[in-house]
């Protein structure tokens, strides 16, 4: 295979170099990937133990995606709509056009309960942009983003969002109680992985708040992202691996109540996945 080495002459990992994604052995992974149909089956028997699940998986390399039992499911998208507004936001910023510390007032009229840790603030502190965002990826906080879409009207996100470029298959509202699909939230964690790996401004601060949420439903050895959503009886989990190859993952669930055995059952779909990327690259 082939190494990079940077600008101070140390060999580069885990980024994108000419096109190209380097492996934490700083090769160059090979473009090309495919999962078996032993492991395409494997999946689909897991599944079918764990009715409700729809599961999208995308290789971060080459842009090769797999979906199960996605036909005709629909889900209210919670707050993983946070992830691609919280990327949204950022590019803005990045180019200029938002300031990430100006401050915004925390008022009752913005208050929003049922997540998050500004709720349980006064009335009156004010906090910066930077710190809203913060405060919804990492703390899921519905407050935070309460008060962020009252500074940054979402009509901007919406056209955004809902463009050609961005390729949904359900256009996006303006809430958290929009109708999603999982290969759409596949999309919105690919969306958070090229922009942590875009060099912008803010992307390494993004990187750090995406891979360390408070209530992370996937366990792993490896760097994980992950926006939970969970609401009215839906639980779900958009996510970037940095495996050997890097891969996003989607997992949306109608299963009801929020329980250990749900947990157990999701972490097993993410096992599993897991199992199906090489830790390190292979090239």
């Amino acid at each position: 295979g082939y190494a990079w080495a940077g600008e101070d002459g140390a060999l580069v990992r885990n980024r994108y170099v000419d096109g190209r994604w380097i492996g934490a052995d700083g090769l160059a992974v090979p473009d090309e990937f495919s999962l078996t149909d032993e492991q395409y089956g494997q999946m689909q028997a897991l599944l079918t133990e764990m009715p409700g699940a729809s599961v999208v998986v995308e290789d971060l390399v080459s842009g090769r995606r797999w979906e199960w039992n996605t036909a005709g499911a629909y889900y209210y998208i919670a707050s993983v709509y946070k992830l691609p507004y919280a990327v949204w936001l950022f590019q803005r910023a990045d180019r200029g056009e938002i300031d990430l510390d100006e401050e915004i007032t925390y008022t009752a009229d913005l208050h929003v309960g049922a997540a998050g840790i500004i709720q349980d603030g006064e009335y009156g502190e004010r906090y910066t942009v930077r710190q809203l965002i913060e405060y919804m990826i990492v703390y899921s906080d519905n407050t935070a983003l309460s008060m962020l879409k009252s500074r940054f009207p979402v009509s901007e996100f919406k056209e955004w969002i809902n463009s050609d470029e961005i390729g949904l298959e359900r256009d996006l509202n303006d809430s958290t109680d929009s109708v999603t699909t999982a290969a759409d939230c596949c999309t919105f964690a690919r969306l958070a992985f090229q922009y942590m790996e875009s060099g912008g401004e803010n992307a390494d601060f993004f990187r750090e708040i995406y891979t360390s949420t408070d209530d992370q439903l996937f366990r792993s050895e490896l760097e994980v992202g992950q926006k939970y959503g969970w609401w009215d009886n839906e639980l779900h989990s958009a996510a970037v691996v940095y495996a050997g190859r890097p891969y996003a993952l989607a997992v949306l669930t109608g299963w009801g109540e929020r329980t250990e055995e749900d947990e157990r059952e999701l972490q097993e779909i993410f096992d599993l996945v897991e199992s199906f990327f090489p830790e390190v690259a292979e090239g």
